[in-house]
């Protein structure tokens, strides 16, 4: 076992290799910063919730609403460009930082002039200060050392997982000493500032690379060029995420939609991070193999299962158990979120497919059809999220994206084919066998809640080890084989 640990050790702290030993070692660094990031982000929500009330949850999501809509329509793309590029990181990186510099200034500008008129549609005074001073972070943030990118296309994670866990770390300090003291929606207010000094700080701490104030024009146009749809993604991926949020916070109010943030951001900790995870490696990779068609299809077969293997076990407990787990783990007076969980544990596994496909599309150089396909979602949810919610209240909300969601994660596998000569029947076979052997875990759970008090914690935690086990021998050698498999 000793040396087990020791080799391990010293293949994390390599550098080079082949492009599967460069990819295997930055999902073991982006893993084990996943349990890190994951455990402090659980224990600061479990921190927060008990100390702050729902209506204070529902107004800083108001905020965040406003604060990524107008990022979001201004995301140029440039990170993603500098990725998918092919010639020298360096001659595009210096133009990079000027754009995001100036891009990061006329943000907070904006967020200024339009926050009186924000608070006043929603009816909430507190709303202009609170975006006027989180706009600072605008400003902050534009100086981040771009240098980060070039190791993202270089597949070299190490650094970037240790910047994440002490940002996450630092985060999670500020956050719950402000809350403690404040006990008000101020202490997130400042937090969120803070959030981005220390990111500036820590990314030219542990990421070599200066920034210079030089700008290439004709580089500007090259990285624009790219970036048009992946700002066009970005858009309509804000409207389908933030329309739900939105419509909640003004036809029911800030306290149901405090409830339903919480219940959302419960269904997507793991879902959400281990495709986003998965997918910082992959973009990367695709775009250095991104004329090797065969290749890239074996890689991406590989990934999704693995990530179905995690994603949909861990949703399906989640359902089962969110009457138990949510006044467990946040209190009583968040049971509300258990019910909008149940659905959203659903659009947490449809997410974390479409976001590996996304991130294919992009790595091959076609955006534009995860952009096509994003809009149809939106559509969608224009269509649903009102009636939904009007009728059904935070369940309709909930069903109203969860739909879309689904619907895309289908459609998006029918377009990959195109690309990838896609067999469905693999993938029919996989989700088979994953199917299966999650209904088998979840009939432990079911047995559990039947015989047992799972709002008992301790009988609870035994049932989902029980749970856990029984899923874990059952799929010991796909993961081996997964792990094993050649590139």
């Amino acid at each position: 076992m000793y040396k087990k640990i020791i080799k391990l050790t010293n293949f994390l702290n390599k550098d080079g290799g082949s492009l599967r030993k460069k990819a295997l070692r930055s999902g073991i660094w982006l893993g084990i910063s996943g349990v890190v990031i994951n455990f402090l982000t659980l224990g600061r929500s479990i921190v927060l919730a008990r100390l702050l009330t729902p209506d204070i949850f529902g107004l800083m999501s108001l905020a965040l609403i406003v604060f990524r809509s107008i990022e979001t329509f201004t995301r140029p793309g440039i990170v993603d460009a500098l990725i998918h590029r092919q010639e020298d990181f360096e001659e595009g990186k210096d133009t990079a930082f000027v754009i995001l510099v100036v891009r990061g200034i006329l943000l907070a500008l904006v967020i200024v002039a339009a926050a009186p008129f924000i608070a006043k549609f929603y009816d909430q005074e507190d709303l202009t200060l609170m975006l006027i001073i989180m706009s600072l972070s605008f400003i902050i943030n534009g100086f981040v050392n771009v240098s980060i990118v070039a190791r993202i296309k270089n597949i070299d994670f190490k650094n970037i997982a240790y910047l994440d866990q002490l940002l996450e770390f630092s985060n999670t300090v500020i956050i719950i000493i402000l809350a403690f003291y404040f006990r008000n929606i101020w202490a997130l207010v400042v937090a969120h500032v803070l959030s981005a000094v220390a990111y500036v700080l820590l990314s030219y701490t542990l990421i070599p690379g200066r920034m210079s104030f030089k700008f290439n024009l004709k580089l500007a146009k090259e990285l624009f060029k790219y970036g048009k749809f992946i700002t066009g993604i970005s858009i309509v991926l804000y409207f389908s995420s933030q329309l739900d949020n939105a419509f909640i916070g003004k036809i029911l109010g800030i306290e149901q939609l405090g409830y339903y943030v919480l219940a959302f951001t419960t269904a997507n900790y793991a879902t959400t991070y281990i495709s986003k995870l998965s997918s910082r490696i992959l973009f990367p990779v695709y775009s250095k193999i991104q004329d090797d068609v065969e290749k890239v299809r074996n890689i991406f077969l590989q990934i999704f299962e693995l990530i179905i293997l995690i994603v949909l076990p861990m949703a399906t407990g989640l359902a089962l158990l969110a009457v138990e787990v949510m006044p467990l783990v946040y209190g009583e007076k968040w049971l509300p979120s258990a019910e909008p969980l149940k659905i959203l544990c659903i659009f947490g596994v449809a997410r974390s497919v479409v976001s590996l496909i996304g991130y294919l599309m992009n790595g091959l150089g076609k955006p534009q059809y995860d952009f096509y396909l994003a809009i149809g979602r939106t559509i969608l949810i224009l269509i649903l999220i009102y009636p939904m919610t009007v009728e059904y209240g935070l369940d309709g909300a909930a069903w109203s994206i969860t739909i879309p969601m689904t619907l895309q994660c289908i459609i998006g596998f029918l377009v990959l084919r195109k690309f990838i000569s896609l067999e469905l029947r693999k993938f029919a076979l996989v989700l088979i066998q994953i199917v299966a052997k999650t209904g088998l875990m979840a009939a432990v759970v079911i047995v559990g809640k039947y015989y047992f008090d799972l709002t008992n914690p301790l009988i609870l935690s035994a049932t989902i080890l029980l749970a856990m086990i029984v899923y874990a021998v059952l799929n010991y050698s796909v993961v081996i084989r997964l792990l094993h498999a050649n590139d």
